[in-house]
């Protein structure tokens, strides 16, 4: 997957990854993995600190298809998404820096920090 992606973003497309490897299971963000930052390191491209705020209601993660509409309710669920400067890899990044880097980048987003 690592190998497929670094092609992706070598090739000049966009490449979505999600740092923690998975769908929260609280809503919290949880521990960052170092695989964004390899294939930023590998292919030269920028990461893009990107938070998803909400997406936890509209999508939680034992659901099938998102959920809309609350239950009972006729107000629509709101999601926001927040994006950072990019983070550039350099030839002294260490995928740990970049991990870290990304992570401060976007617990700084979201409301009030856009």
């Amino acid at each position: 997957a690592l190998r497929a992606g670094i092609e992706v973003l070598k090739s000049g497309r966009p490449l979505l990854v999600h740092p923690e490897g998975t769908r929260s299971r609280t809503g919290e963000l949880g521990l960052f993995r170092r695989g964004a930052a390899n294939m930023a390191i590998a292919s030269g491209a920028p990461l893009i600190p990107v938070k998803l705020e909400g997406s936890f209601e509209v999508y939680p993660p034992h659901r099938t298809f998102p959920k809309l509409l609350p239950k009972g309710g006729i107000r629509r669920q709101t999601m926001r998404i927040y994006f950072g400067a990019p983070i550039y890899p350099n030839d002294s990044s260490s995928a740990q820096d970049l991990t870290d880097q990304l992570e401060n980048a976007v617990r700084a987003l979201g409301s009030g920090h856009s």
